[in-house]
């Protein structure tokens, strides 16, 4: 039976069909849909409105004229002309610790197990991504998963309807997947289709938002690539720094270098990866992960 994407079990608005300008830096999946949401300080504009593409809300937890811009949903390849767009029509902004930088992928067309491949991929590079994303894991509204090893595990291990309705997941962690399903008991996140990645630092820098997307939809593809076994068994005997840069490699692509040229690479590597070898081979008579996973993906999904 062909899997079943969660487009094919939630009901989502529709996506923009806005065509822009496209931009002139390298997009990995230029068709992707993404969601971005700027937040900044200090606002005024140059002229009496912001481009069509992005709407200005107030933000609470930012000072001094605060102020968020959220896209609309947007393929990736015409984002960089928008976010250009954005930053000129503004005459004053700056950027504070209060201030962030939050993306939105498209996760419509994964399935449980991709989306599940995806979570596990992300769980190995995590400490990277925050290296490069702007080092805000002591932020409470950006709390990391591997401080979350447990709840991370149940929702590997279970079954789609066990994850969605009896694990919940805490919104303000740096990966979110409340967007996707619409949180727990679907009341504590609006239902959008998406996972959101809080990471970022608050930034005008159009190019650095550009790459640390790159990122984010790297994970998406290897999500859909990899083989779900096969990744496992990498993860079961993967205690060299050539694995490492290798699954880099296979993941990130041309945006590799990105994660491995950072000076702690193989030691955060080593500290998740080691994380995730804890929590899901090293229990008193536990199912095998591969078997758990295996198990609980041929279940019939609710």
């Amino acid at each position: 039976m062909t899997a079943r994407k969660f487009s094919h079990r939630f009901k989502y608005k529709p996506l923009n069909k806005y065509e822009g300008l496209l931009g002139k830096i390298v997009c990995r999946a230029p068709t992707t849909y993404v969601g971005v949401e700027i937040e900044l300080e200090n606002v005024s504009l140059k002229y009496s409105s912001i481009p069509s593409s992005f709407t200005r809300i107030e933000d609470g937890s930012l000072k001094l004229e605060g102020a968020e811009f959220i896209t609309i949903p947007i393929k990736v390849c015409f984002l960089e002309e928008e976010l250009k767009r954005l930053f000129k029509s503004l005459r004053t902004s700056y950027t504070s610790s209060r201030c962030s930088v939050h993306v939105h992928l498209n996760a419509r067309d994964l399935t449980s197990e991709e989306l599940k491949k995806l979570l596990l991929l992300y769980c190995i590079f995590e400490k990277s991504l925050f290296h490069f994303s702007g080092n805000r894991w002591d932020n409470i509204f950006c709390v990391p998963l591997y401080s979350y090893p447990e709840l991370v595990g149940k929702m590997l291990m279970g079954t789609t309807y066990e994850a969605e309705h009896l694990v919940g997941w805490y919104k303000y962690f740096a990966l979110n997947l409340s967007p996707l399903w619409g949180g727990y008991n679907h009341e504590s996140a609006a239902k959008l289709g998406t996972i959101e990645f809080r990471h970022m630092e608050g930034t005008t820098n159009t190019e650095r938002i550009l790459t640390w997307i790159n990122l984010i939809i790297s994970l998406k593809i290897a999500a859909k690539k990899l083989d779900l076994t096969e990744l496992i068994e990498n993860i079961k005997v993967m205690n060299t720094t050539s694995a490492y840069y290798w699954l880099a490699t296979q993941v990130f692509g041309d945006w590799e270098t990105v994660i491995t040229s950072q000076k702690t690479f193989q030691a955060d590597v080593e500290a998740c990866i080691t994380s995730i070898k804890c929590l899901f081979f090293n229990k008193e008579n536990p199912l095998e992960f591969r078997e758990r996973l295996a198990y609980n993906f041929n279940r019939k999904e609710h």
